[in-house]
């Protein structure tokens, strides 16, 4: 009973501060903090949703790959399974970052910047794992993390090219 006393004034006060309907399937609420956290300079925008992180990460994706190709400079962008958080340096507002990305361009976003991120080359690499083409240091030791992340992002440059290349292919799947 407690805590569903606290839940129930949590929420209350939710509505209360964003004086609007909570964050739901169809309603998204868009959050301007007033300052930044760590104090730096810039702006952020919150675009709470309930949609989880397997539609948010891809957002959140798109969102970075078209703030790079409007403005030149790299997004500072966050997501997780309730929100996206995108830090906006240049004088753009929230609406304009999210005009940005369009039902028509997002996989075009998604396939341009997708490569890039520390998310792609990790599932590359346990992709080329499982196909066994990072070498290990024998069957008796463990090969350290950071060599076999290391092997994997020199396997990536070398097949980057080729879009047919079997393990690419299996890591956009």
């Amino acid at each position: 009973p407690e805590a569903l006393k606290q839940l129930m004034e949590t929420l209350r006060s939710q509505r209360t501060a964003t004086r609007c309907p909570l964050p739901h399937r169809h309603h998204v609420v868009v959050e301007h903090p007033r300052t930044t956290a760590g104090g730096g300079a810039g702006k952020q925008v919150i675009l709470h949703a309930p949609w989880g992180a397997r539609l948010l990460r891809p957002l959140e994706i798109a969102l970075a790959a078209a703030w790079e190709a409007e403005t030149g400079e790299r997004a500072d962008t966050f997501s997780n399974n309730d929100c996206v958080l995108v830090t906006l340096s240049a004088g753009l507002t929230a609406a304009d970052v999210f005009r940005l990305v369009t039902s028509a361009s997002v996989d075009s976003l998604l396939r341009s910047h997708l490569e890039k991120t520390a998310f792609f080359g990790g599932r590359f690499r346990e992709c080329a794992q499982r196909a066994l083409l990072l070498p290990k240091s024998g069957f008796a030791r463990r090969t350290p993390l950071w060599l076999n992340r290391l092997r994997s992002a020199h396997l990536l440059r070398g097949v980057r090219g080729y879009d047919d290349f079997p393990i690419l292919a299996e890591t956009w799947r």
